[in-house]
């Protein structure tokens, strides 16, 4: 794979998932450097990590995404790529995962978890395709990625195959996280790709050896929603509903949220 021209990505020696239209990459080390965009987003479930839809890979083994994050508040780009990794990856469900205390934003206040759990909820409805997993939530401590998804497996049948969801950035970051090797063993990474930011999977392979052959890049369109900037423009009287979905924006004023969040990171 390499960057043609206009922002084009080239895919050269690639696998292209069957029936998956924009090509979903199992990526060659010979092509690997890509031009990718800020970071997306991570994962989705359900609160029975046991249930989740028979859709299986060439291996009979079920696919499922993780999706991790703060989701504070969850908006349409949350949904957005869910929904587009889900398709791409063909998996069976997708687990949005809330962190309880994330390491890497040590600076910041979060909302409590019962209102990012609720909006979470709203967001995702009745869809069989979606679930939520709150056993970040339920512990103490900081929220490592690699000790969610050890619960995860415990937790969800043993013929199923995790997928760790990410933004491009943090699979640029990916080998400064705690322990990267042990998410990647016991999880594919699969990459929300766009142009913009150059990342390595040669050199992502190199540092973390477990990661070889084990990372699905997938295009996704542009999505300019952050859940900064909403928390800002409630604080503002700015726009924002239609960033979340109704019911979303209507819990944020009926529980007043974020009108007075000290936005320290």
């Amino acid at each position: 794979m390499k960057a043609g021209s206009g922002g084009r990505v080239v895919v050269e020696n690639a696998v292209v998932a069957p029936g998956a239209g924009p090509p979903l990459v199992a990526v060659s080390r010979e092509h690997s450097t890509v031009p990718l965009r800020r970071p997306m987003l991570y994962c989705l479930a359900r609160e029975d990590e046991s249930h989740v839809r028979r859709e299986r890979d060439l291996n009979g083994d079920i696919r499922v995404g993780v999706f991790g994050g703060t989701f504070d508040p969850i908006h349409i780009g949350h949904l957005i790529v869910a929904e587009i990794m889900r398709f791409r990856l063909q998996l069976a469900q997708v687990i949005f995962l809330p962190a309880g205390v994330p390491p890497h934003k040590p600076g910041r206040i979060v909302s409590a978890s019962e209102h990012r759990v609720a909006m979470l909820r709203i967001s995702i409805g009745e869809s069989s395709n979606f679930a939520i997993s709150t056993i970040d939530l339920d512990r103490e401590g900081w929220s490592y990625t690699a000790d969610s998804l050890r619960i995860l497996r415990n937790r969800i049948s043993e013929t199923s195959e995790l997928y760790f969801l990410m933004g491009q950035d943090s699979l640029r970051d990916f080998p400064t996280w705690n322990r990267p090797n042990l998410i990647a063993a016991q999880a594919r990474l699969g990459v929300a790709l766009r142009p913009g930011v150059e990342v390595s999977v040669a050199e992502i392979e190199h540092t973390v050896p477990e990661t070889r052959n084990r990372i699905d890049l997938v295009s996704i369109p542009l999505i300019g929603v952050s859940s900064t900037e909403i928390r800002a423009n409630v604080r503002s009287g700015g726009p924002y509903r239609y960033q979340v979905l109704p019911g979303v924006a209507d819990y944020i004023r009926d529980h007043g949220l974020y009108l007075d969040v000290d936005e320290r990171n």
